[in-house]
C-alpha cells in the first residue's frame, strides 16, 4: 500500500521505523520506497527488495531525494516494469531498450510507433520513463489480504484438500 507522509514528518525515518517495527513485532521482512510520487515510490520499493542496497538505499528502505537519485533509479529499472509496458517486453527488446531511462530518448510519436502504443499510453510512458506521475495517494481499505501457512510436520494426506 501507499502512505502519504508530509515532509515535516521525515518520510525516510517513518519508513525505517515501519520496517523495524514490522520486523521486530511480526518477524516479517518489509521493504519501503520513499519518493516524491507514487510511481517512483513503487519503483524504489522494488529496488529495495531486489538489492537491499543502491544509491538511494538504506537497508530495506530506498529513498529518492533528488532528480539525480530518480535518474539513477530509472537507469536500474527494467523498462517493462513501467506501468503499461509489461506486455511490451518483446518490442522493447527488439528496439534494444533494456532500462527505463533509455526510453527518455524517444518522443511520444516514436514511443507510439516502436511499442505499438495508443497515443495516451505513449504519453503516459513518456512521463513514466522520466519519473513523472500525477497519481495521487488515496486512503482506501486494502483490496485483499491473505495469510498462508504450512505446517511441515503435517502429512499431506491429513490436510483437507
Amino acid at each position: 500500500g501507499y502512505v502519504s507522509v508530509e515532509e515535516r514528518h521525515g518520510p525516510e525515518s517513518v519508513a525505517e521505523e515501519l520496517v523495524r517495527s514490522v520486523r521486530e513485532r511480526l518477524g516479517l521482512p518489509v521493504c519501503c520506497g520513499v519518493a516524491p510520487n507514487k510511481l517512483l515510490a513503487k519503483l524504489a520499493s522494488s529496488a529495495a527488495k531486489a538489492s537491499g542496497g543502491g544509491s538511494g538505499a538504506s537497508g530495506r528502505v530506498y529513498a529518492v531525494r533528488s532528480d539525480e537519485e530518480a535518474q539513477a533509479l530509472l537507469r536500474q529499472t527494467a523498462a517493462h516494469r513501467l506501468p503499461g509496458l509489461g506486455s511490451r517486453a518483446d518490442a522493447l527488446a527488439r528496439a534494444g531498450i533494456e532500462v527505463a531511462s533509455q526510453l527518455q530518448t524517444l518522443d511520444v510519436p516514436r514511443l507510439q510507433a516502436v511499442l505499438s502504443l495508443s497515443p495516451a499510453a505513449a504519453a503516459a510512458a513518456h512521463d513514466a520513463c522520466r519519473g513523472v506521475s500525477s497519481a495521487a495517494v488515496v486512503d482506501a481499505p486494502p483490496k485483499s489480504a491473505s495469510v498462508t501457512s504450512w505446517l511441515a510436520h503435517t502429512p499431506l494426506s491429513l490436510l483437507p484438500l
